[in-house]
């Protein structure tokens, strides 16, 4: 059985910096759609693990970044 199609084609693509990401990293660190807000060339590994990629901020009082 075939995969199915991508019906979104900014899935590959950082939306801050707009830079290609593979597929894998928006699968593991993309938001439910596979959107990818944050890549390594705009953010740190330590704020993708916290979820920047995906779209998720965190203020400082809640453990992030300054």
């Amino acid at each position: 059985m075939a995969s199915p199609a991508r019906t979104r084609g900014a899935q590959n693509r950082c939306e801050h910096y707009d830079s290609h990401v593979s597929h894998d990293f928006s699968r593991v660190f993309g938001d439910n759609q596979g959107d990818v807000h944050r890549c390594p060339n705009c953010a740190i590994a330590r704020s993708i693990y916290a979820g920047a990629a995906a779209g998720v901020t965190r203020t400082q009082e809640e453990g992030g970044q300054r």
